[in-house]
């Protein structure tokens, strides 16, 4: 009778465990599309390095969630003990998972910008209210939750800016960090400032993944132009200016 007893809630605290593991993973599935398929799309993550603490939180979630369930969960228990048992649980992953989701949110790209002869990607965190607010046009002063925006740099004429722009990037705030240079960018000004696909010596697992792009691609004639952020070069590869099909390879373009 005993071992009866004992199997039948250990049946019981097993299907407990499913349903809550299946339900954290369906938010991890969620949660994930938010943040590779539109905060860090194609790559971006490996580039910006803001996506480890989404990653543990996410991990730490998948284990002590359902773990959780296999201790507490008791059918004995009256409903409004198991529903305040769950409530506290269900506080405890959600925060973490906030916490973890605003980290990422905070150093999501918001902007791919070109300069000169490369790409700079701005993240959240590194504009400013103000610096937002200066810009010519809507997409331009404001952080998209969408993915990172395209903008070209308009360099100014005037001595003055130009002095200014000087002396900010000597103190850290370069040119990409500014939105009031920021406009959109020219018919072909990315394209023709690439290089050919075929100078880049890619690995079999980049050479696959840049297939999967030709294929979606066919009657494009992909290109390369360096991509950098704090620092750190890798390369995007593109299909048209617009950006809509892109891919980040960890390869730097300078060759160093």
């Amino acid at each position: 009778m005993l071992s009866n007893i004992n199997v039948s809630l250990l049946k019981a605290k097993l299907y407990a465990t499913a349903v809550h593991a299946i339900f954290t993973i369906a938010v991890a599935i969620l949660t994930a599309w938010v943040v590779y398929g539109l905060w860090y799309p194609n790559g971006l993550s490996g580039l910006s390095g803001g996506t480890e603490l989404y990653k543990l939180v996410v991990l730490v979630e998948l284990c002590l969630g359902p773990l959780i369930s296999l201790i507490i969960f008791n059918p004995e228990k009256s409903r409004k003990k198991l529903v305040c048992d769950y409530a506290c649980v269900a506080i405890i992953q959600f925060s973490a998972l906030a916490y973890g989701l605003y980290a990422v949110a905070s150093a999501r790209p918001v902007f791919l910008v070109f300069v000169k002869d490369r790409i700079e990607v701005v993240s959240a965190v590194e504009l400013l209210d103000e610096d937002l607010a200066l810009g010519d046009e809507k997409q331009f002063s404001t952080r998209s939750f969408s993915g990172p925006v395209v903008a070209c740099y308009d360099r100014p004429t005037d001595s003055e800016e130009l002095s200014d722009i000087m002396f900010t990037a000597v103190a850290g705030k370069d040119v990409h960090l500014r939105p009031e240079y920021y406009r959109s960018c020219q018919s072909n000004e990315l394209v023709n400032n690439a290089t050919k696909l075929s100078e880049l010596s890619l690995s079999s697992y980049e050479t696959e993944l840049v297939s999967e792009l030709e294929l979606k691609n066919s009657n494009a004639d992909l290109k390369s132009i360096p991509l950098s952020q704090t620092g750190r070069f890798w390369t995007l590869v593109f299909s048209d200016e617009r950006l809509d099909e892109f891919l980040v390879v960890p390869i730097d373009s300078y060759g160093r």
